[in-house]
């Protein structure tokens, strides 16, 4: 500890308080900007909905559906933009795959981050949880939570060729890829369904991104004009009042 002489006195100053960590909730509505469609394609859409029931935050979530092969939904955050991947320490988010669903059964949205600094350059990491078993397999009409991170185990791949992992092929923990790109920065953090895998009716929450301790979740919510058409009551809702109600006191 540092001392300083003051008029004869020594004076001891005062321990830097220590950091403590935070997490914050921001609710994103359709109007919000803090997540952009990026690269949609037809007939890929999506939008924000009501539910499913159990919704993990809030009353909503972000609905996305991609029909055919050459659909995709793709929304961007740059909360992570510039961040050394090395300080990334949470990642996470929850889905909900909707039994309508024709594609895959082992199929439901992906976390995808655009990295540079790699040893292969620019790259897109992407956290599927079909290659994530540990934490259970894709279920039909229920949310389940997923943890890309999960204490630097959390399984990837790369779009381009690593140190140690092979474009496409090559599955790899958080904790090494972090080791083998030691300069790598990540520049956008993606939510993505669709573009090869075909037939995903689903839906997102609670996407949680952080660093050095401090993290953000997501909540994805409708408008109260969401609150229409019967939507209220199977949204669990006794009256269309009390849904608008509900749906109006985030604004």
């Amino acid at each position: 500890m540092k001392k300083f002489l003051v008029a004869g006195l020594v004076v001891l100053a005062a321990a830097p308080a220590a950091a403590t960590a935070s997490t914050t909730t921001e609710t994103v509505y359709p109007d919000s900007t803090s997540w952009q469609s990026l690269d949609t394609r037809a007939p890929g859409t999506f939008d924000f909905v009501l539910g499913p029931a159990g919704a993990p935050l809030g009353y909503g979530s972000l609905h996305l559906s991609t029909p055919d092969g050459t659909a995709k939904v793709n929304l961007g955050n740059a909360q992570l933009a510039g961040t050394p991947l090395a300080d990334v320490d949470a990642l996470s988010y929850s889905t909900y795959r909707s039994s309508a669903s024709t594609g895959l059964s082992v199929q439901a949205p992906s976390l995808q981050l655009a990295v540079t600094g790699t040893t292969g350059g620019f790259t897109t990491l992407v956290f599927e949880p079909v290659y994530n078993t540990d934490q259970g397999t894709v279920t039909d009409d229920t949310w389940q939570d997923w943890d890309a991170f999960n204490g630097g185990q959390g399984v990837w791949w790369s779009t381009h060729d690593l140190a140690n992992q092979p474009a496409f092929t090559g599955y790899r923990t958080w904790s090494q890829i972090v080791a083998d790109n030691p300069n790598a920065v990540v520049q956008a953090a993606f939510i993505n369904q669709g573009s090869g895998n075909p037939g995903i009716d689903a839906n997102v929450d609670a996407v949680t991104l952080g660093a050095s301790g401090d993290s953000t979740r997501y909540d994805f919510e409708p408008s109260k004009d969401a609150c229409k058409d019967g939507a209220w009551a199977t949204a669990g809702f006794r009256t269309q009042g009390d849904c608008v109600g509900a749906l109006a006191s985030g604004r």
